[in-house]
């Protein structure tokens, strides 16, 4: 595998999982069963982003009914991948749960995975949503307008395993350049906005453009 550089090593996304588990069977787990909040959190395709999880999407399940689920049991940290997808959101993409959010139930669709002893969660997630990953989902999916990955062939899938060490350093420069993409957005969002407010100004006539163009002559 030229892919993998000479001091990491090659392992099966099974073999570095000390857990990996799919959603509860259709009838464990159905609309029937959702709640108003209060309750336990549900997991589902639509809270999988890669590399984030969209909390704009919450559904609950009774404590009581959530107790019978504690296989599919997510907690902080752990890495969720979606089984389906399309051109848009891709099968295998991965976020983990965040830290801040209540213990939750993974539905169908949605694979909970936590790592071994020698493998980082967030550095699983990173792989999962690269290339390298990518090309070997393509591999195995199914279906044609909705396509998906079944967990025995989630198992297969390789992944470059570096030391822990290394693993940190890759995390912590993901999350720097995660960072500065964030405050970009932001002064991108801020200046998209005065471009609608002056655009405003003008075409409503609340701003003259001949003073403006007066003051940027040379």
């Amino acid at each position: 595998m030229g892919w993998i550089p000479r001091d990491w090593s090659a392992q099966s996304l099974g073999d570095v999982a000390d857990s990996l588990v799919d959603g509860p069977f259709g009838s464990n787990l159905k609309t029937a069963h959702y709640v108003e909040d209060p309750g336990v959190r549900v997991v589902r395709l639509q809270n999988i982003q890669q590399g984030e999880y969209d909390d704009s999407e919450r559904a609950f399940i009774a404590s009581k009914h959530a107790a019978s689920l504690a296989r599919n049991r997510v907690t902080a940290g752990d890495v969720l991948i979606a089984s389906l997808g399309d051109d848009n959101y891709p099968i295998g993409r991965a976020c983990c749960y965040p830290l801040e959010l209540p213990d939750a139930i993974n539905k169908a669709d949605c694979f909970r995975l936590r790592a071994g002893d020698y493998c980082r969660n967030t550095f699983v997630m990173l792989f999962l949503n690269g290339a390298g990953a990518r090309k070997q989902v393509r591999q195995y999916e199914q279906g044609v307008t909705m396509k998906r990955i079944n967990l025995g062939n989630l198992r297969r899938i390789m992944i470059a395993v570096p030391s822990i060490v290394e693993q940190d350093l890759i995390i912590q420069r993901m999350n720097t350049v995660k960072a500065q993409l964030n405050i970009s957005n932001l002064q991108l969002t801020k200046l998209r906005n005065e471009k609608i407010g002056l655009m405003n100004d003008l075409l409503s006539g609340r701003v003259r453009v001949t003073p403006l163009l007066e003051a940027a002559a040379p």
